[in-house]
């Protein structure tokens, strides 16, 4: 016990020497940059138009620092929609490129090929084909199937043309076609979020009263009769909670009261994986919801989110910018903060690891009982697996992604995909070392052990 409290002190005293030298190091950025404005504030004479330059971008520096998301994301529509101003038409991007191919005719010198390597796709394993059918995938692999509602117009902008909702849009933190899925799933959402945020804080708590309320009492035995209760409470039915009764009276309200209900239904996986108990609780509770034709917006409400408390399972990886601290970004990969001896303190790796494999198999499990949106076919499980060999491994992170993965799809996509999907099992395996690099040795081998499980499916 000694032991266990001295660690505790360790911890502190190591968290506490962090953010001293981070509030060392913020003083002394923040007492350069003063030293600079006042130089240029007395400074009156110019050498040219590079003086100038550099106090512009200085100045636009200070300004972007003080702004808020919103603002920043106006500013990006507005400078591109300036720049868009002088961009060529494709006619004369056409012409250029026809000046330039003729030139290239025209020239003697020899070019020289250089042989990228081969990224892991789905091109690599040949996509594949229900075994129940013989209808072909489509090029296209939508990772939500059509039951989600396709908000953004056919006609959309170019990438250069339009503010994304999402966190990061780079290659390298998200696949273009995973993108733009998950783009519609923010539009939506952000649809719903503008009818209820003007709801007062007050009302929003006492709506929130009645489902906190049947959650915390719902347990196995009284599953059926607090399911019922909840339904009548989301059609508009008055539930008493302190001796007051309480009643959904809009559409714009029973949208707040899906996204209380998906928080409470997530909240219960602090705690870590997802066990069998949890599990029998949560996945019937999710399908009726999701499956009531009263209700169907609350599919987009769950799965957006899930993939806030977890962005792997859209698959996306949060990106550091220059302006974000240790603590923001290890947010943004979905870190909590725990009290402990009544201070917070972020999560551990262990303990985030162990969260984010229970958010991980709910999406799963929620697939392979095709609980809406995922009630079509597992073609959306070949895409994210894909994603997943696709961006650059993430220590510890990828193996779990995986191994989650094959545990509750693994035997359904065999059934589903058969020989395909083996040959992706397999190119796993092949690339197992590269997948690994820098994780935890003990996930490795969990991840190798679930690789096994499955390619004996096949014998």
């Amino acid at each position: 016990m000694d032991e266990i409290q001295e660690n505790k002190r360790e911890l502190y005293r190591r968290n506490e020497q962090i953010i001293r030298r981070y509030e060392e190091n913020e003083a002394k950025v923040k007492e350069a940059a003063e030293n600079i404005r006042r130089n240029f504030e007395s400074s009156k004479t110019s050498i040219g138009p590079a003086n100038e330059l550099l106090r512009f971008f200085y100045i636009l520096e200070q300004q972007s620092l003080s702004d808020t998301n919103d603002i920043r994301r106006k500013t990006r529509a507005d400078l591109e929609e300036y720049i868009n101003q002088f961009r060529q038409d494709e006619e004369e991007e056409e012409e250029e490129e026809e000046e330039e191919e003729e030139e290239s005719n025209d020239d003697d010198q020899p070019s020289v090929d250089v042989s990228q390597p081969v990224p892991i796709t789905s091109s690599n394993v040949s996509l594949p084909t229900i075994a129940s059918t013989s209808a072909q995938l489509p090029v296209t692999i939508p990772i939500v199937p059509s039951q989600v509602p396709t908000v953004i117009s056919t006609q959309q902008a170019s990438p250069m043309n339009r503010a994304y909702l999402s966190p990061v849009t780079a290659p390298d933190c998200i696949r273009p076609s995973t993108l733009d899925v998950y783009e519609a799933i923010l539009v939506e959402v952000k649809q719903y979020e503008a009818q209820y945020e003007s709801i007062p804080k007050e009302r929003e708590r006492q709506l929130a009263q009645p489902t906190r309320d049947i959650l915390n009492k719902l347990r196995e035995d009284t599953f059926n009769k607090l399911e019922e209760d909840l339904f009548k409470y989301l059609n508009g039915q008055k539930y008493s909670v302190s001796n007051q009764d309480i009643a959904i009276g809009n559409s714009a309200e029973r949208f707040l009261c899906y996204k209380r209900l998906t928080e409470l239904i997530l909240s219960q996986l602090l705690g870590g994986d997802l066990n069998d108990v949890k599990a029998r609780i949560l996945l019937p509770l999710i399908d009726h919801i999701s499956r009531h034709p009263q209700h169907k917006e609350f599919r987009t409400i769950f799965l957006d989110g899930l993939h806030k408390k977890c962005p792997y399972t859209v698959p996306l990886y949060p990106k550091p910018l220059s302006a974000t601290n240790d603590a923001e970004y290890l947010k943004a990969m979905g870190y909590t903060e725990k009290m402990e001896n009544r201070l917070p303190r972020l999560e551990t790796e262990t303990e985030f690891l162990n969260r984010m494999s229970g958010l991980i198999r709910l999406f799963w499990k929620l697939a392979a009982k095709k609980i809406p949106p995922f009630d079509k076919d597992l073609s959306f499980g070949w895409q994210w697996c894909s994603d997943v060999l696709n961006l650059p491994p993430r220590p510890n992170l990828t193996v779990l992604l995986l191994r989650v993965f094959l545990d509750e799809a693994g035997e359904l996509m065999m059934e589903a995909y058969s020989k395909q999907f083996l040959k992706l099992v397999k190119t796993i395996e092949a690339n197992l070392t590269r997948l690994g690099a820098n994780s935890n040795p003990s996930d490795v081998a969990r991840l190798e052990t679930a690789i096994q499980k499955v390619l004996q499916l096949n014998k």
